[in-house]
């Protein structure tokens, strides 16, 4: 499923860019550490954690856990 940005914040759009370049690149789950490493020199790690879990609620991404108790994200809906 396809969506536009208009409903998500500037933030939240770098989030889903990310995760669309992970995917298509790698074909894996994306870590939570990941995301904030990626993002930790642009945007501040409170926000990308408040930012993953809008995503979470609004259904553009989903949580998952890894045997060693790491969260991982799928990517549901993909942004245009």
């Amino acid at each position: 499923m396809y969506t536009t940005f208009n409903e998500l914040t500037e933030a939240q759009t770098s989030i889903m860019r990310f995760f669309d370049d992970w995917v298509h690149k790698n074909e894996t789950p994306l870590s939570r550490v990941r995301i904030i490493a990626n993002f930790d020199k642009i945007i501040d790690k409170a926000t990308v954690i408040y930012s993953l879990n809008v995503l979470l609620r609004k259904g553009y991404i989903r949580r998952m856990y890894h045997s060693s108790n790491k969260t991982y994200y799928v990517m549901l809906r993909r942004v245009i």
